[in-house]
């Protein structure tokens, strides 16, 4: 089996050269929009809303067609701006041949166009599914979509010089808060990682233990 490689360590290096000051402030925004309640996400035992959505060519992907062969793992991504996201994506792609071995496969869902995802997958040779939710529409059913307050907005721009804006198919400053599903065969959530805080993903390791212990 190919070797899994820590997604957290890896996502701490990513953010490293963030000044501290930056991130306290970014993490703070986050703690409130958490307690908040605004996107809890769906819970495990749920059923997960069916959808079709466009990949990097323009099909149109059906969940439920996908669940026929076997669970799904579900992962809602912010974008390809995102250093996070990336690292999760190529993270995934390492363990897709596993989890196909498994009998399961992987989606990754993004609020980015059809043409953003082209590049988004390709530049990381991706061959696992990458949607395009491009109104947002499937990351509400998921109780996923949530927009940045004014502050957050400002951070985005000033620090990170990212206008969501110019980079969501929708045009707008509302994202899905990152989240992993993992989706019985029947349509059931099994489990799930829904976290505001941006830099806590599922591990990979700990999506393989899931899957094994649902064969």
């Amino acid at each position: 089996m190919a070797e899994i490689k820590s997604l957290k360590e890896r996502i701490a290096a990513a953010v490293a050269h963030v000044p501290a000051p930056v991130t306290d402030e970014v993490q703070q925004q986050l703690e409130l929009l958490a307690a908040s309640n605004v996107a809890p996400g769906l819970t495990v035992g749920e059923r997960a809303p069916d959808f079709t959505l466009p990949n990097r060519y323009g099909t149109g992907i059906r969940l439920g067609r996908e669940l026929m062969d076997g669970p799904v793992v579900l992962s809602f991504l912010r974008g390809s701006w995102c250093p996070i996201c990336t690292q999760e994506l190529q993270a995934l792609q390492e363990v897709h041949r596993e989890v196909r071995k498994l009998g399961a496969d992987i989606i990754a869902v993004s609020p980015q166009s059809v043409e953003k995802n082209i590049a988004f997958g390709a530049a990381h040779n991706v061959d696992y599914y990458v949607l395009s939710d491009a109104d947002q529409a499937v990351i509400r059913q998921y109780k996923l979509f949530f927009t940045l307050p004014e502050r957050l907005r400002e951070i985005y721009i000033e620090h990170f010089q990212l206008d969501l804006s110019q980079l969501n198919a929708d045009g707008s400053w509302a994202l899905p808060v990152p989240a992993t599903y993992i989706i019985s065969q029947d349509g059931t959530i099994y489990s799930r990682l829904v976290e505001m805080n941006y830099v806590k993903r599922m591990e990979p390791a700990d999506i393989m233990t899931v899957l094994r212990y649902m064969k």
